[in-house]
């Protein structure tokens, strides 16, 4: 369990259970530590990825789960390597809405958090990508999608598509280079689900 703060100046702490206590910048410090954080659901488990500036003081991050979006529990912890850029971390989707968040910890004892990704389902197979040929991407989907955005690594919009019925669709990429996207799937109620593509 933990417990938030606020000084008279209006900085904000966090209390744990075990006496330690971090001091949370706004989130201007997130921005410029962490440029992405994502993640996907696949083969039952749900897949998270991220990508921050090399910076030394980061020491670990930790992954915060909630199955309510309000009381957040620590799923994992990943440390932080010297010069490395991109993070992933997996764990057993469990039925209904996740809430995944990180944790930036500092190595003078300040911690930042990210914004809250949400995924939806256990294993979904409402959207799936069935082939990549010839230039487009063939994709199912049994739900409608009011828009699909094609990623870089980056995170960076490349390709946009709307208004996708439910069905089978052929998404051109015509102009995009070989290499590693996603693509990012939303319904009308603004849920999203994000799938790993590889671009030959």
């Amino acid at each position: 369990m933990t417990t938030f703060g606020e000084a008279e100046d209006g900085t904000l702490y966090l209390a744990t259970m075990s006496g330690s206590i971090f001091k949370i910048f706004q989130s201007n410090v997130v921005a410029l530590q962490l440029h992405s954080f994502d993640g996907y659901t696949a083969n039952g488990k749900d897949n998270l990825y991220w990508r921050i500036t090399a910076d030394p003081a980061i020491v670990k991050f930790e992954v915060e789960q909630s199955l309510n979006s309000t009381a957040f529990h620590t799923a994992g912890e990943i440390p932080a390597g010297s010069g490395q850029t991109h993070y992933s971390f997996t764990v057993p989707a469990v039925p209904g809405n996740r809430y995944y968040r990180l944790k930036i910890i500092n190595g003078n004892g300040t911690a930042t958090y990210s914004a809250v990704k949400k995924l939806t389902g256990g294993q979904q197979e409402d959207i799936v990508i069935s082939s990549i040929h010839q230039g487009n991407i063939r994709l199912r989907n049994t739900v409608f999608l009011e828009k699909v955005n094609l990623l870089n690594a980056l995170g960076q919009i490349l390709r946009t598509y709307s208004n996708l019925s439910a069905g089978t669709h052929l998404l051109p990429t015509t102009g995009i280079r070989p290499g590693v996207y996603f693509l990012q799937c939303m319904n009308n109620k603004r849920d999203s689900k994000t799938l790993r593509i590889v671009l030959r």
